[in-house]
């Protein structure tokens, strides 16, 4: 069995702080090189309470009702 790492309120602060304000960084990238798994981190944020359970993804858009009538109209072959 597996044991598990502890890690110092300092360290979570630091780490927490660098995913937000990471750039264009991944999360994944700030964890890998940390040595910190992205669940861990993703926990340590959400207790922070920055983050939700599930942040949108980036790219994604709302698209109005109007935005998708006029793409389907203008891609209409």
């Amino acid at each position: 069995m597996e044991m598990r790492q502890k890690y110092s309120y300092e360290f979570k602060e630091a780490l927490v702080t660098q995913l937000l304000t990471r750039g264009d960084r991944t999360i994944t990238s700030v964890c890998e090189e940390a040595g910190v798994s992205r669940r861990t981190a993703t926990k340590w944020l959400q207790r922070c309470g920055t983050v939700t359970a599930h942040p949108p993804q980036r790219g994604h858009r709302k698209w109005t009702a109007e935005a998708k009538l006029k793409a389907l109209v203008e891609t209409a072959g």
